[in-house]
């Protein structure tokens, strides 16, 4: 039996393991340098996210005071001069 094993090679031991539906696969290894930069971005990002939500609520604010709808204004002022002046021809003072 010992004999069998020592006969094995990866390449059988693979075949045999692809006949019964298992894959082997090697695990590539990143370097240090490619995992301190995804952690940069992932704070980088984290950041921007964070800062857009905190800055949302003032800037809705301010955009929805500048899209406001104006109130209108109804100019009376030539109502008022025809009441005075009617008055006055009549002699009716006011009060």
């Amino acid at each position: 039996m010992i004999n069998n094993l020592k006969k094995l090679k990866l390449k059988d031991i693979k075949k045999n393991l692809l006949y019964r539906g298992f894959k082997i696969i090697k695990i590539k290894r990143k370097d240090s340098n490619q995992q301190i930069r995804n952690i940069f971005i992932t704070f980088l990002l984290s950041f921007f996210v964070i800062s857009f939500f905190s800055i949302l609520p003032a800037t809705s604010y301010y955009v929805s005071k500048a899209f406001k709808k104006p109130l209108e204004f109804q100019n009376n002022s030539k109502l008022n001069l025809e009441k005075i002046i009617s008055s006055a021809r009549s002699g009716i003072p006011l009060s």
